[in-house]
């Protein structure tokens, strides 16, 4: 039983006992009504004023506290509501600046450069885990103008695992056998090796596998960014929509 069905129990609990009072233990009813001259006895009409008044006092008393119940049960589930999507918010948020870190600080360097699989250089200490967002607590979102802000979270939330996945592989692949391999060939040749020595030794399953993962890394950072910034833009209208007036969680600057 909720607290706004407690309430409206009380005010029902309120009237009964009143009319059980006023029927049942009231004053003597024994003499009844002249309905010839439509007079009441003056004994119930003497019981009737006080009785009436004391049931419309309780019934507006109940009814008071039932609104005000319901004001504060209300205003408890906006709290509730908005801190769940603050917290959505803030989990994409920073995904979103290690996306960013990748892409200024490893990928645009390099990004036009046919050598980049080569060339960029694996992140270390990223996260891979993906955003924690709490969908059954953002069922309120259903109920804004936009209820399908929802579906596209979660394909922003599929590209982000996605992205982090082929990061974690590519980062793997570098580590564990480009890096390995151009050591090996720096101790027999120098400190200088060309792009073509290092594939020849790595393979051609090897190298295509490499070029095939950076691809779909840079493609993968720079539409994870996109995605990202568009839900949250989207969660942030959504919830001023069923909530105005309260302060839901927006990029204070976005990152470039």
């Amino acid at each position: 039983m909720t607290s706004n069905d407690k309430a409206l129990m009380a005010v029902l609990f309120s009237v009964t006992g009143v009319l059980y009072v006023f029927v049942i233990i009231g004053p003597d009813f024994a003499t009844p009504p002249d309905f010839a001259t439509m007079r009441i006895p003056s004994g119930l009409t003497g019981a009737l004023i006080p009785a009436v008044a004391t049931l419309v006092a309780a019934f507006a008393g109940a009814w008071a506290a039932f609104q005000w119940q319901a004001r504060k049960s209300e205003d408890d589930q906006a709290k509730q509501n908005i801190e769940a999507v603050n917290n959505a918010i803030f989990n994409l948020i920073r995904k979103h600046h290690t996306f960013i870190a990748l892409r200024n600080q490893f990928i645009n360097e390099h990004r036009d450069d046919k050598r980049r699989h080569m060339k960029i250089m694996p992140a270390i200490g990223i996260e891979y885990d993906a955003p924690e967002i709490q969908y059954d607590s953002l069922g309120f979102m259903l109920s804004s103008e936009d209820p399908n802000v929802l579906s596209r979270l979660l394909l922003t939330e599929q590209e982000i695992y996605s992205t982090l996945k082929t990061v974690k592989e590519w980062s793997k692949l570098h580590l564990e056998r480009v890096q390995p391999t151009i050591e090996h060939i720096q101790k027999k040749e120098g400190s200088v090796v060309p792009i073509k020595r290092i594939e020849r030794e790595l393979g051609k399953m090897d190298s295509q596998m490499l070029r095939g993962l950076t691809d779909a890394m840079v493609e993968g950072v720079d539409a994870s960014i996109a995605a990202i910034e568009n839900s949250i833009s989207d969660l942030n209208k959504a919830a001023k929509n069923v909530y105005p007036g309260h302060a839901v969680i927006d990029f204070a600057q976005k990152q470039k």
